[in-house]
């Protein structure tokens, strides 16, 4: 029952510091703004991080029957629970400092949440009953990762990388295809069929985000997504076979 109740503080705050930093503010700008304040082209359309709302909602759904399945439930160890709490924490902390504009700070220590989100992952057998516990975990982690990426991307920009003479246009379209890369991954090795889901949305706002601006990144991350989307059929028939 204790368990319970800090799971639910914690996803309540993080939910609701979401919520504050991407659309109301925070350090006087939403979240949105800080990742559209320098030209980056990884930076999908606005509407793209309505995803969390799904996020949020997923997770709302799942604590709601933990009662009808409180024996099989997610979060159902010490592990999980202590695993979940210290994601929300840290994934508070990650926001906070980057809104204080501790950009190289905020993507190293959003690279540990990334561990510790990959931790509890982890934490749930192949099989098709913990598999459909882990739903919310998988989308949280992908989006995550795209969120690491474009994170990483800005702070890049901000501290003046040269990129070793390579174009803006060719980084992005190289974050996209390493972004595509771990995706499918997760659906191979995990068998992770939101993944490629939660790349493809993100890409869609990306191809969106730059329309005629830039062709090369828009076209990439509209042929990434129709890859995402054709590898999660191709990947689940040779899993099949």
């Amino acid at each position: 029952m204790i368990r319970t109740i800090i799971i639910y503080i914690a996803f309540i705050l993080s939910s609701i510091f979401t919520i504050n930093a991407y659309w109301i503010g925070l350090s006087g700008q939403t979240t949105i703004e800080t990742y559209n304040r320098l030209p980056i082209l990884l930076a999908p359309a606005n509407y793209v991080y309505l995803i969390w709302f799904v996020i949020i909602a997923v997770t709302s759904v799942y604590f709601m029957s933990y009662r009808e399945n409180k024996q099989e439930m997610l979060f159902q160890t010490h592990l999980q629970t202590a695993l979940f709490v210290c994601n929300a924490l840290v994934y508070i902390l990650v926001i906070y400092i980057w809104h204080e504009g501790q950009y190289m700070s905020a993507v190293i220590l959003c690279g540990a949440l990334l561990l510790l989100l990959f931790s509890l992952y982890i934490t749930y057998p192949l099989h098709p009953k913990s598999i459909k516990f882990r739903i919310p975990i998988a989308l949280l982690f992908s989006w995550e990762f795209f969120l690491f990426i474009l994170m990483l991307n800005i702070t890049v920009i901000h501290y003046e990388w040269s990129g070793f003479g390579l174009s803006l246009s060719l980084w992005t379209v190289i974050s996209l295809t390493i972004i595509t890369a771990f995706s499918l991954l997760l659906k191979y090795h995990y068998e992770d069929f939101l993944s490629p889901l939660v790349m493809a949305w993100a890409f869609i706002g990306v191809a969106v985000a730059n329309g005629f601006q830039d062709l090369f990144v828009t076209t990439a991350s509209v042929f990434l997504s129709g890859v995402l989307i054709v590898g999660l059929y191709i990947l689940k028939k040779n899993r099949e076979a």
